[in-house]
């Protein structure tokens, strides 16, 4: 084991060392992680027994996925508390951490689409913003057209027997094109997105896959599998204080759309409406009302949030409405291994800088995320 500033010497100098362990006591190290991750799938199984009535012993396989789960405790703990009372005699246990980095890149490819074609290849990027996954018999598609061929003038989605769906495109960058593509029984369809110009051919190909079905869990696990991890709250104000009130709670099944009503507390001339989720701030909205407005008018606020965790909120107040459309930041990715090593460098040198709770708190948050990260790499 190897820790660098991990203390410091009575100077005020980092101190860094190795050392050995022995299973014992480095079993005695993180036992009370396992116990703080056990206490996790507890409450895991509450939740799953209040809101779908499904009980740890309808727990037909226990599966371990992560580096940790090699750690011979983890295992004999889950063994112990998991694995006993439910169907499984045993956990599963294979390929660990590529099971982490596909659930990953799938998880992020419902949450922010894929990415089609390459500058250096047919001059063609195409960004698919929506899922590639229904369970009735169309798929609404969103894309956008973000490079192409000169002299373009079209979108078309194909499979082997023609065209399915089509779009005009009257410049590029295109904006958001949204196409109605029928699916056939298949659970995989694989199309290909063509761009066209005025030629018998296509001026640019990109091959990708439909599918027909349910991104959700079987019918074994929760009722309602796609659910709000964090509250989605509104930050108030009452009687001179801040408040934060919950719109959507977490554990709520998606899609979901609530109304709120609340009162306007002065007479300023607009509205801010701050959406929270947890206690972190994720949109602002201010809608401006006449100058004048009394204290006390009805503020109506509408919020959808869609099993991808794109959130629209509408505002109402004195005749004015506001419209906005929330969704996670666009990220570019690493170009390399050396940049992400670059990039993780940089954030465990910030760790370093920072002191007390605040940097306990950062370093361990980050520890884990950047194992996991450089283990998805190699991987």
């Amino acid at each position: 084991v190897a820790k660098e500033a991990y203390f410091t010497d009575q100077r005020g100098e980092a101190v860094s060392f190795e050392l050995e362990i022995g299973r014992p006591e480095y079993e005695a190290a993180i036992a009370d992680l396992v116990a703080t991750t056990m206490r996790c799938c507890e409450r895991a199984l509450q939740r799953a027994q209040e809101i779908a009535g499904v009980a740890l012993a309808d727990v037909d396989h226990v599966i371990l996925v992560g580096g940790s789960t090699r750690v011979p405790a983890v295992v004999e703990a889950v063994k112990r508390d998991l694995c006993a009372p439910s169907k499984s005699q045993a956990p599963l246990q294979e390929e660990v951490d590529t099971c982490v980095a596909l659930g990953a890149a799938v998880h992020a490819a419902q949450l922010g689409g894929l990415r089609l074609g390459s500058t250096n290849a047919e001059g063609a990027v195409v960004s698919l913003l929506s899922p590639l996954v229904a369970k009735k018999a169309e798929l609404k598609l969103t894309l956008e057209v973000e490079d192409a061929p000169e002299g373009t003038r079209s979108v078309c989605i194909a499979d082997s027997e023609g065209g399915l769906a089509e779009h005009e495109i009257t410049s590029v960058p295109s904006g958001k094109l949204r196409l109605t593509i029928p699916l056939g029984d298949e659970p995989e369809q694989r199309v290909q997105l063509e761009l066209w110009g005025g030629g018998a051919d296509p001026l640019a190909i990109l091959p990708f896959a439909l599918y027909r079905g349910d991104v959700r869990p079987r019918a074994s696990s929760l009722s309602k599998p796609s659910v709000v991890a964090k509250d989605i709250a509104i930050e108030v104000l009452k009687a001179g204080r801040r408040e934060r009130r919950v719109l959507v709670a977490r554990g709520t099944g998606l899609p979901v759309k609530v109304d709120h009503r609340f009162y306007t507390a002065d007479q300023s001339g607009a509205v801010v409406l701050r959406l929270l989720q947890n206690r972190l701030p994720i949109k602002t909205l201010v809608v401006s009302v006449p100058e004048g407005t009394e204290v006390g008018t009805p503020v109506d606020l509408e919020l959808s949030c869609d099993e991808s965790m794109r959130l629209e909120a509408k505002a109402k107040v004195a005749g004015q409405e506001l419209w906005a459309q929330i969704e996670a930041a666009k990220l570019e990715a690493p170009e390399s291994t050396q940049a992400l090593d670059r990039l993780l460098e940089d954030a465990e040198g910030v760790g370093k800088q920072l002191w007390g709770r605040e940097g306990n708190a950062y370093r361990r948050e980050l520890e884990p995320l950047s194992t996991s990260l450089r283990e998805a790499v190699a991987t």
